[in-house]
């Protein structure tokens, strides 16, 4: 569906990404990070992604992000109260489980919103958890709690979780969403395996650090002049709501003084809920082709557009520069 958002397409609708001051507000906190890491440095500190640990959402925050996916996230959103989830793991390994498991919050969290539980835990089962999470089914396999699930929660590093059999996972699972709380799979394999593989959490290291994120600045910045206007357009629908996905913030800090541009940059910038609605808009709205495309080029003077792919991770594939005729 062609974008006819007149906000939008209006003159002034694609904006700088840092012409609201909230967005300034936002990044003050990386400006600290950065005099901080700067200062680190001058004693001998230098920066890796080896020095951070991984990041673990609390569980409110991991089901939030993910029920928010079902309902702003796909082609076909569909409601808690229709999907079935196969949880793996309720704590981590060597962890007792207790009110406070990580695992055990986020698969309860999901069943208070309305999903279906199916749980596999070798070292608890209905007995010792079923009090915990009333009206979850517990299951002794794997695939067995994987049989007619929507989605796949990786809930624990326990070692039987690390390298299922993505073939074995497709056949028993009705839908194709894994959702890894630990980021404990090989994420390549699960989408050569086919599967849509969000990681909930993960990267510890600040986002600047990725090798692939620093060598695109450096190849963007060497293609465009530094008074360049680009226009940045989403190449497919959005297909996820972590913060760590919105790249772009990171671009227009990085390839400053050019101009990027983008459609509802308050909501694309804002808080989460702002963030959610933005993804839930663009996808609503579709992408542009045509003229629509030409008038949202004419509207931004854009003289480069930045197609991008959205991803938690930053890929070099996902993004495409492209020089307006």
């Amino acid at each position: 569906m062609p974008c006819t958002d007149p906000t939008d397409l209006a003159p002034g609708g694609f904006t700088r990404l840092l012409w609201k001051a909230h967005v300034f507000l936002a990044l003050v906190p990386l400006l600290f990070l950065v005099v901080a890491m700067s200062l680190a440095a001058e004693s001998g500190f230098i920066p890796s992604t080896e020095t951070y640990p991984r990041v673990r959402y609390r569980p409110q925050l991991a089901a939030e992000s993910i029920v928010g996916m079902w309902q702003t996230g796909f082609r076909k959103p569909m409601p808690a109260e229709k999907r079935v989830v196969a949880v793996w793991g309720l704590a981590d390994e060597g962890n007792e489980l207790d009110e406070q498991a990580q695992g055990l919050g986020i698969a309860r969290d999901l069943l208070n919103a309305g999903a279906t539980l199916r749980v596999f835990d070798p070292r608890w089962g209905e007995h010792e958890a079923g009090e915990l999470l009333p009206g979850a089914s517990f299951h002794q396999d794997i695939y067995a709690a994987a049989e007619g699930a929507t989605d796949l929660v990786i809930n624990s590093d326990l070692a039987v979780l690390r390298a299922p059999d993505f073939e074995r996972l497709r056949a028993a699972m009705k839908g194709k969403i894994v959702f890894d709380c630990v980021v404990y799979l090989d994420a390549e394999a699960v989408r050569e395996a086919g599967f849509a593989y969000f990681p909930i959490g993960g990267h510890g290291w600040p986002p600047w650090l990725d090798s692939e994120y620093t060598a695109f600045v450096e190849e963007v910045r060497q293609l465009t002049p530094k008074d360049a206007r680009i226009l940045l357009l989403p190449r497919g629908p959005l297909t996820t709501t972590s913060p760590r996905a919105r790249w772009y913030l990171l671009l227009n800090y990085a390839l400053a003084p050019r101009a990027l541009m983008l459609a509802g940059p308050y909501n694309a910038s804002g808080t989460a809920p702002q963030y959610q609605q933005w993804v839930k808009q663009r996808n609503q709205q579709g992408l542009l082709r045509g003229k629509d495309l030409q008038r949202a080029i004419a509207t931004s003077k854009a003289q480069w557009i930045l197609w991008f792919k959205q991803s938690a991770d930053f890929n070099r594939s996902d993004w495409q520069l492209e020089e307006v005729e």
